[in-house]
């Protein structure tokens, strides 16, 4: 449809969801697409694992595009599951749209839509007073960087405090979906998620030893949740390893309230260790070696705790 209509197709955010509708756009022979993004680089600490599931082809549709063919660093870890960077992703999308002539914009903050189908962006940096003449008649705009953009298809990709979905006062639902043993469990409201998952997170950054993370157990990197049912006060527990970054964010329960400067933290985080890795380490001593641990407080060692 958006071939044949030959609709102008703006998508305002730039991160792997607005690039993957952009991808889309292009293959369906859209000609004019926009990509606008707040950003001016491409640089997200997180990572993806990334498999092929019944909730979507994720690598099937990336190897589709090319990504072999790419030089993207992977870690693959267990069969079927890839572990990606977030800022690697959104630089092979961006290779791939360049390639297809999909228009960028960074540095380019949503502002409002206008009733003539015009999306008004203003810089990212822009100090503006959202109280002055901002409005869709306001004129002679250009020379401060606000930039109007004609639409037939605007579409949201700017996250969950999405501000297109705010000017629209449109309903925001938030579903997740979570793998279980042996059935799925979707927390369909915001206020139900909040409660399953309330507590705090437990950060926790491990040595690296020749260039590789400590090796986590198949059935851990394969179901995060599965630790819920091995140690109490704990719902889940994502690696977030990638070469020599190895970060292993653990989310606790209410109970018991954890507390970094008390001697239980150390046999706390030694029962994960045992419980996650498949070589954990076997002494006290090993385990604040594995934290880079400064001297005997935990405070020293590469552990944070976030409410």
């Amino acid at each position: 449809k958006l071939a044949t209509l030959d609709h102008r197709l703006v998508i305002i955010g730039g991160g792997p969801g607005g690039l993957l509708a952009g991808v889309a756009a292009a293959q369906a022979g859209c000609s004019s697409v926009t990509i606008v993004d707040k950003r001016g680089s491409y640089h997200r600490d997180v990572w993806f694992d990334l498999s092929d599931n019944e909730y979507g082809p994720s690598m099937a549709t990336l190897e589709g595009l090319g990504l072999s063919t790419q030089d993207v660093r992977l870690v693959r870890e267990v069969a079927g599951v890839v572990t990606l960077e977030c800022a690697e992703l959104e630089h092979f999308l961006a290779k791939v749209l360049k390639v297809v002539g999909v228009a960028f914009r960074f540095n380019l903050t949503f502002h409002k839509s206008c009733h003539d189908s015009r999306a008004r962006f203003l810089p990212s940096s822009s100090n503006f007073d959202q109280d002055m003449s901002l409005t869709c008649e306001a004129s002679g705009l250009t020379e401060h960087g606000v930039v109007d953009y004609e639409f037939d298809v605007l579409v949201g990709s700017d996250g969950t405090h999405s501000t297109l979905r705010r000017e629209l006062n449109a309903t925001f639902n938030a579903i997740s979906v979570f793998n279980f043993n042996q059935g799925v469990i979707r927390l369909n409201d915001n206020e139900n998620a909040e409660a399953f998952f309330s507590g705090h997170t437990l950060i926790a950054r491990f040595m690296a030893h020749e260039g590789r993370c400590p090796r986590v157990k198949d059935a851990h990197i394969k179901n995060p949740f599965a630790v819920a049912s091995k140690i109490y006060g704990v719902s889940s527990a994502f690696k977030r390893f990638f070469y020599d970054h190895c970060e292993l964010q653990v989310a606790l329960t209410n109970t018991p309230p954890l507390v970094l400067n008390t001697p239980s933290t150390w046999n706390f985080v030694m029962s994960i260790c045992e419980e996650l890795f498949e070589e954990p380490p076997l002494t006290l001593q090993a385990l604040k070696q594995l934290l880079k641990c400064e001297n005997e407080s935990v405070e020293s060692c590469q552990l944070t705790l976030l409410s």
